[in-house]
């Protein structure tokens, strides 16, 4: 499916980095190009602060956000006045961010702006509707430093994911990386008999297993962090599935390494943003017989890369786009620098 269709099909897109510099900013202006000229009117916000022209962290230069007339817009008080584009105000919202209000407003003359958008995936969601009452067909919600919370289920109902060179100096590890962000991002929903149990267990925000005869038991736990080896002493012979209503880390998935190899307990979160593992934590619980579960799917619509990064190195284009479409299939990639979509 290639950028157009998704911009038809999808109301709300949430667009995810692996890391700074990844390409997230090219891929949010290619998008809002790409629905100018099919005639298909937009709303832009963020999680976070994005469009600035030097990066806040990592004190590079990034590609500005460049908005077409007719374009909504959910961003800070702050960011407004900073934009060379002009704007008609529509409402001055009671959610509140470092840089001010959140303020909702329509484009009437093209050119650069910087969002900054609210924090939470539930502010996120209430902007994102309000855009398309008002006449957006399709919402684009761009992303922060490792925040993937817009790209959830209960906000967006498609996701792009943005990585690149920046990863790494290696195209094999930037490729390895992308590769578990994918996966993290596309487990499989726990079984259908199963999921009315787990989402009435998650309703009581405590760490909760389900036992061969589909019972709730309850833990006084809100979270996994820290506490592994208490939840795990408290494990018995015929519990079958772990939900867990936060995150997961790495630190919980270490200390079921031994406890999976006896007892095919599942671990079920809300949804892939909620999982912060590193690749070889992972692959080591995979392999002793672990698995992981979701409540809710994300949908994963395609992958850009960007073979360049900001400290001066960078892989031949075709070569890793290659490359990564090879790893990453039946998932579309396409190469946000070279106009590749």
């Amino acid at each position: 499916m290639n950028f157009t269709e998704i911009l038809k099909q999808y109301k709300k897109i949430a667009i995810i980095g692996t890391s700074k510099n990844a390409g997230k900013t090219v891929t949010l202006n290619e998008l809002i190009n790409i629905a100018d000229n099919n005639s298909i009117r937009l709303g832009i916000t963020s999680i976070g602060r994005d469009g600035e022209r030097k990066d806040i962290v990592t004190d590079t230069e990034k590609p500005p956000i460049y908005v077409k007339k007719g374009t909504f817009l959910a961003t800070a008080e702050g960011c407004l006045v900073k934009s060379t584009a002009s704007f008609e105000i529509i409402d001055v919202t009671n959610l509140h961010t470092a840089m001010g209000r959140i303020v909702v407003c329509e484009i009437m003359d093209e050119g650069y702006v910087e969002i900054a958008g609210p924090d939470s995936s539930t502010e996120i969601k209430k902007v994102s509707d309000f855009m398309l009452e008002l006449g957006a067909d399709t919402v684009l919600i761009d992303g922060a430093l490792n925040r993937k919370t817009q790209a959830s289920p209960a906000v967006a109902d498609a996701a792009i994911l943005a990585t690149g060179a920046v990863v790494s100096r290696s195209m094999d590890m930037v490729i390895e990386r992308t590769k578990h962000t994918v996966k993290m991002l596309t487990l499989p929903q726990v079984e259908k008999d199963i999921l009315a149990l787990c989402e009435e267990a998650a309703t009581s925000s405590q760490v909760a297993f389900i036992d061969k005869d589909k019972n709730i038991i309850n833990t006084s736990y809100k979270t996994v962090l820290g506490i592994a080896d208490d939840i795990i002493c408290q494990v018995k012979e015929d519990y079958e599935f772990i939900v867990i209503p936060g995150t997961l880390m790495g630190s919980f998935l270490r200390g079921m390494q031994q406890l999976v190899r006896y007892k095919k307990i599942k671990i079920v979160v809300k949804d892939g943003t909620k999982i912060f593992v590193e690749p070889m934590d992972y692959k080591i619980f995979e392999r002793n017989g672990g698995e992981i579960y979701v409540m809710e799917p994300i949908n994963l619509m395609a992958v850009t890369v960007n073979p360049y990064s900001p400290d001066g190195y960078f892989f031949e284009p075709e070569l890793f786009l290659k490359a990564m479409k090879d790893e990453l299939y039946p998932i579309d990639v396409y190469d946000c620098m070279q106009g590749g979509f």
